[in-house]
């Protein structure tokens, strides 16, 4: 499985208008986005898209403390939390 790209990411340029690029830390491009032309609600979705992958390796680091406290609770809710903070784990680190 190959691991993604190390965190903290950060959203580079003008996602309302213009587009956005996330950058590491470091300034390698993890992901970008440049349309040709975007509404004011199409920007501003593709700005809260840009917040959402820039906090990505954060999220995931999130995730992971969480289930390590969560997991030998035991309980309806519980385990509730758990499955759902493993599945989306899975998904971050899933290769499909």
């Amino acid at each position: 499985m190959t691991k993604h790209t190390p965190g903290p990411w950060e959203v580079s340029g003008f996602p309302k208008s213009e587009g956005f690029s996330i950058l590491t830390g470091k300034g390698r491009c993890v992901a970008e986005r440049y349309p040709a032309a975007v509404s004011e609600k199409e920007g501003e979705e593709m700005e809260a898209n840009a917040r959402l992958i820039a906090a990505a390796p954060e999220l995931l680091k999130a995730c992971k403390a969480a289930f390590v406290i969560i997991r030998d609770m035991d309980g309806e809710v519980e385990n509730t939390v758990k499955d759902f903070v493993q599945q989306a784990i899975a998904h971050a680190e899933s290769s499909q």
